[in-house]
């Protein structure tokens, strides 16, 4: 049985593998096309994004441009949402008052960021539940953050 090369030319294989080399070329032409503007896109995107979550404070002149606590377990917990944000500051406000370690607070963080580098914050949360139960703290969760009563804290 013959090996037919293409439909519309059959006899002459030359003019089917001439054809079937144009269209390879202007298809791979057209991905290389439909890629570049995909790449060109992406970065132009990506051009806008910040990896810090927290607004940058203004530096004074002789100022500490150290991160305070709530602003370092907001950016390396990935506390993205009001709810979550509001937590950490929470804890930070207690770790000012002396109810929390900040040393104990900062080994929980590296333990969270140990366990899901990518998304450390229900370690972290479950964790310092169990660290307020063993000082006897009460720590309200994420979940019940959201109502009016702990606005003022943001």
């Amino acid at each position: 049985m013959p090996i037919r090369l293409h439909r519309h030319n059959a006899t002459d294989p030359s003019v089917s593998r001439r054809r079937c080399r144009e269209r390879i070329q202007r298809n791979w032409e057209r991905r290389l096309a439909v890629c570049t503007v995909f790449a060109v896109a992406v970065v132009a995107g990506s051009a806008t994004a910040t990896a810090q979550i927290t607004a940058p404070r203004m530096a004074t002149t002789g100022g500490n441009k150290v991160a305070t606590l709530d602003e370092q377990l907001i950016n390396r917990l990935r506390a993205t949402t009001d709810e979550r944000q509001t937590y950490l500051r929470i804890i930070a406000a207690k770790t000012e008052q002396g109810v929390f370690d900040q040393r104990r607070i900062l080994a929980i963080e590296r333990f969270a960021m140990k366990r899901n580098p990518n998304f450390p914050f229900p370690y972290f949360e479950r964790a310092m539940r169990n660290e307020a139960e063993r000082l006897g703290v009460y720590l309200p969760p994420v979940r019940l953050l959201a109502g009016p009563a702990y606005q003022s804290i943001r």
